[in-house]
């Protein structure tokens, strides 16, 4: 697959050398699904990071949930959104019930794949965390019980692409993951997880082992 060869062999690469790229528990990504792995958003680099965070294997799974009113504009726009990130469309304030905006996404958990979502819905400002939007979790949390949601902190994408950049600048990126969240109703898993990605942000006592991202 070209994207897992190209996450490898180049980009995992240059980001580790470019900006000291580094992942903090890895032990807890999943290897395969149906999980969402949902983070903060800040960056376009932050799909980027995340996806450097899994290993080779892993990330033949992994896809990205992706705003359809951006990424999608064209076809050409489209088509690289695909084929670099695995990007599935999500109508953010389209038309239509969650069944149809969710569908693509749903798809890929059915299948036994691994999203990547931003529950903020778009970038926000580094400073101030938003709120994680409940409709989406909520829905597809609803439809699978055996949904795993796996919560990650993305600490300095903004700052190695803040807005207005189009290329990397030389500063440190950390993927810092948690464990799976601990079963709970449909209508609590956003708060819960905005919950574990703020322990994320500031994690308690030492510092936990660090490991560069494997192949």
């Amino acid at each position: 697959m070209f994207r897992a060869w190209l996450f490898t062999w180049l980009v995992r690469p240059l980001l580790t050398v470019w900006c000291g790229f580094r992942v903090v528990g890895a032990a807890h990504l999943p290897r395969t699904g149906p999980a969402l792995v949902v983070a903060n958003h800040q960056s376009h680099l932050d799909i980027v990071s995340v996806l450097c965070a899994f290993d080779r294997t892993a990330r033949r799974r992994v896809y990205a949930a992706a705003a359809a009113d951006v990424f999608f504009r064209g076809p050409v726009r489209a088509f690289l959104t695909r084929l670099l990130f695995g990007a599935r469309p999500v109508e953010r304030d389209g038309e239509g019930d969650l069944d149809q905006r969710l569908a693509p996404v749903r798809r890929v958990l059915e299948r036994g794949g691994i999203v990547v979502l931003f529950p903020e819905g778009t970038r926000g400002d580094p400073r101030v965390a938003q709120p994680f939007r409940r409709g989406g979790l909520a829905y597809l949390c609803s439809h699978m019980d055996d949904l795993a949601v796996v919560p990650v902190y993305l600490a300095g994408p903004e700052r190695a692409m803040p807005r207005g950049t189009w290329l990397p600048l030389p500063s440190p990126i950390e993927v810092r993951v948690g464990p799976a969240l601990p079963p709970s109703a449909p209508d609590d898993v956003a708060l819960t997880a905005q919950h574990a990605v703020s322990l994320l942000a500031h994690p308690p006592g030492p510092a936990p082992e660090v490991r560069h991202a494997a192949s």
